[in-house]
């Protein structure tokens, strides 16, 4: 028992360093000046779309910025982030 323990934290933890550098990147599409949509593929989660399958929607303000639904996950979300990073002031 321990053996397959040991075996399922280790491919986790490989599984989890890995994951993220196989990220799929959202079509970003400008809206107006303080408006962006993310999109994605429209079809059933697939290895090919790496789950990205939601369209997410940014918002800019004054005060802060608003995302509108943030993915089907974590990784989605950092991603999503990480381009929010990008295009915002």
């Amino acid at each position: 028992m321990k053996i397959k323990c040991n075996l399922f934290v280790h491919w986790t933890l490989v599984l989890a360093f890995i994951f993220p550098f196989c990220a799929a990147t959202a079509k970003t599409s400008k809206l107006s000046e303080d408006t962006w949509v993310f999109s994605g593929d429209g079809y059933s989660v697939s290895a090919a779309n790496k789950g990205r399958v939601t369209n997410i929607g940014y918002i800019e303000t004054k005060q802060s910025g608003v995302i509108v639904n943030t993915g089907i996950s974590h990784n989605h979300a950092e991603q999503i982030m990480r381009q929010i990073s990008e295009i915002s002031d």
